[in-house]
């Protein structure tokens, strides 16, 4: 079991990824402008202002959506690999 506070081990043969949008939740909710223990004032400071451009969305970031996919294969692979061998 792994210390939640701390980052997930990496899958095995799967080095780790990270993209733009771990505080998406905070572009959401209603509250992302006002809330001050949010990543909106924690990240971008107080008073900013939500816009399309801050949105943290995968679309706008192609590099991490590539690298996604070929983790996926990846993964997929290795999946059926130790199905064959078991």
């Amino acid at each position: 079991m792994w210390d939640r506070k701390a980052p997930p081990p990496p899958a095995e043969g799967a080095p780790p990824r990270r993209g733009r949008g771990n505080i998406a939740c905070c572009f959401t909710c209603g509250h992302g402008e006002s809330c001050r223990v949010g990543g909106i004032h924690l990240f971008f400071g107080a008073g900013t202002k939500i816009t399309e451009e801050l949105t943290p969305r995968l679309d706008k970031q192609p590099e991490k959506l590539a690298e996604a996919r070929e983790l996926g294969r990846r993964l997929s692979q290795r999946l059926h690999e130790r199905t064959a061998v078991t």
